[in-house]
């Protein structure tokens, strides 16, 4: 059986590219859950940023003992 050599040669490089495949799969996966992830971080540091705060003027009348 001369081409049972290339056939297994063929069936393992089918393997291999099945598995290549499976795994660009999971990393696509964790890469979209990670950009997920830093976009809510994002969302949330903006709303914490200090520069974005509104802060209001509020006038405190001196105390006769503090002049």
């Amino acid at each position: 059986m001369p081409g049972m050599g290339s056939a297994a040669l063929t069936l393992d490089k089918a393997s291999r590219e099945r598995q290549d495949g499976n795994r660009a799969e999971a990393n696509l996966q964790t890469g979209l859950e990670q950009k997920t992830i830093l976009e809510e971080i994002a969302a949330l540091a903006a709303q914490l940023d200090v520069l974005n705060e509104e802060f209001a003027a509020v006038a405190i009348a001196p105390k006769k003992t503090n002049m």
